[in-house]
């Protein structure tokens, strides 16, 4: 369940049925304010870059030893265990940058 305030308006926006709760007991959706301030988006971007478990150990384990059985895994399909390349290219640049 989000943190965000619940809308004023008691129209559901996706199926326009009247929300009486927080929740449309038409579709589930929940009646909240969308709309987040520059801090809350910098923060988020930041909790995404940051909390990846085991994944971006494991993945920067094999890239640095085992390059190979990395590329070759990951290739064959076993990727929940590892970050993905695109946010390990965007997690080392943003470090770099900073």
């Amino acid at each position: 369940m989000s943190h965000n305030s619940i809308r004023n308006d008691k129209t559901c926006l996706n199926c326009r049925h009247v929300v009486q709760e927080r929740f449309c007991p038409n579709c589930g959706q929940e009646n909240i304010d969308s709309r987040k301030s520059f801090h809350q988006l910098f923060l988020h971007f930041f909790e995404d870059l940051t909390h990846y478990e085991n994944a971006f150990w494991r993945t920067i384990k094999n890239l640095l030893f085992k390059p190979a059985s990395l590329t070759k895994e990951y290739l064959s399909g076993k990727r929940l265990s590892y970050l993905a390349p695109v946010r390990l290219y965007i997690f080392i640049s943003f470090i770099t940058f900073f």
